[in-house]
This record gives structure tokens, C-alpha cells and sequence, in this order.
């Protein structure tokens, strides 16, 4: 990666804007993701990449009782983990790869209030380059795990989503190293949250120093990645 790309990335992480309403939801250390709280009734959780952990869905769907439709995507397994709550349908069904993705989009669309939370290691970025602008205006938060962050075509994912949202939240994932570029180590794994900027009358950069008192190093035992770009 070139110092433009490098530069442009960089940029891209940085622009974290504050948001003082957060809560982690999900298990502690690796399936618990920070959200941010917002003034609305929840009418579709969408979540795409499970394995073998439903902790944060179950934990959304207590905290939003009223949502009235969930989804679970996952082309990798046969069934939901057996403590999967009756009101999650799943669909044994890889989000990104697939050329046809008209499904997630058709239901993006057509709900008023969408929360989607993905982490399908490293499908995303495809996944990013064909959801249609309008589809990603529509959700009203994204929380998302990005993988194996080096290159262009990252770049223009990050960029694109925040033509709609504001990045509010980042945590770097200690599974994998971290690569340097212009003076910074950048995790290879970055869970990151967004919020639509509807929810902000005058938004300023974030202050905060990542990882914060809600965040968890994703290994047990292992050193959590401190952000310093």
C-alpha cells in the first residue's frame, strides 16, 4: 500500500466522532460488540456471520424486545446454537461471495428502522462494494468486524460507508498482528460501529482513547491493541 492509500486509510479510521450513549452488548471477550443507544424501535436485527456464538443477537433481542424480525446469515453451519432465541429465523446462507444478495437488500429496504451486525471474515468488503448507497442509507446502525485491512479496495469501502454514517466506535481485534503504515500500527482486524448521521445535530470527533472501559481484548489474556492514530 502506497502513502496515498496508506494516508487516505488512516484518515479513514480517525474520523471517529463522539457518541455519548454506548453499551457492549453480547459476551464479554470475543461476540461482544459496542453499540450505541438510540431513540428508536428497532423493527429488523440483522445478523450475518453466527459460527457457533448467538450472544450478542440474544442480548440485542432482551434488550429490544419489540424488534419484530430477526435474521441470522451463515452459510457455515447447519442449525443456530441451541440457545438461540425462537425469534431468530435462520437462513444457512453466505452474505458476500454470493452474487445475489437481493434477499438482505430486499429486507434492508423494506424496514423502517434496520440494525445490521456482520462479521464474515473478510466477505464484507464485496459485500460493501454492491449494497446499492440507498440500501446502506436506509440502516440505522452497523456494527461490523473488518479483516485483513491492506489495501484500495478497503479504502473505498471505509469511504463509502461514511458518505451515510459516522464511525463512533473501533476496537482492534487481538487474533491478528497489526500492520505499520506512516508511523502507526493498524490492527488487520477492526470491529467497528456506525451510527446514520440523522442521530446528530453537531458532531465532533471523538476525544476518547481506544480501547475504552466497554471494550474487551477479543483473546483472553492477551494484551488489548491501543489506537493511536
Amino acid at each position: 500500500m502506497n502513502d496515498f492509500w496508506s494516508n487516505r486509510l488512516i484518515d479513514a479510521l480517525k474520523r471517529c466522532y463522539f457518541f455519548s450513549d454506548k453499551i457492549r452488548v453480547g459476551k464479554d471477550f470475543d461476540g461482544g460488540y459496542i453499540i450505541g443507544r438510540l431513540p428508536v424501535k428497532y423493527d429488523l436485527l440483522l445478523s450475518c456471520g453466527i459460527l457457533d456464538d448467538v450472544s450478542f443477537e440474544n442480548h440485542f433481542l432482551e434488550l429490544y424486545p419489540d424488534t419484530s424480525s430477526a435474521f441470522a446469515f451463515d452459510g457455515t453451519i447447519e442449525n443456530l446454537p441451541i440457545e438461540a432465541k425462537d425469534e431468530i429465523t435462520f437462513i444457512k446462507k453466505n452474505i458476500g461471495f454470493n452474487p445475489n444478495n437481493d434477499t438482505i437488500f430486499d429486507k434492508i429496504n423494506s424496514s423502517t428502522n434496520p440494525f445490521l451486525k456482520m462479521d464474515i471474515e473478510g466477505a464484507e468488503w464485496e459485500w460493501l462494494e454492491k449494497i446499492p448507497l440507498e440500501t446502506l442509507d436506509n440502516l440505522k446502525q452497523i456494527c461490523i468486524e473488518f479483516h485483513f485491512i491492506n489495501n484500495n479496495r478497503q479504502v473505498r469501502a471505509l469511504e463509502k460507508i461514511s458518505k451515510t454514517h459516522y464511525l463512533v466506535h473501533i476496537h482492534g481485534n487481538n487474533t491478528d498482528k497489526c500492520i505499520f503504515r506512516n508511523g502507526f500500527n493498524i490492527p488487520r482486524i477492526l470491529e467497528c460501529t456506525y451510527i446514520h448521521k440523522d442521530f446528530f445535530k453537531n458532531p465532533s470527533l471523538s476525544q476518547e482513547s481506544f480501547p475504552t472501559d466497554l471494550d474487551m481484548p477479543n483473546v483472553k489474556g492477551k494484551l488489548d491493541i491501543k489506537l493511536e492514530f
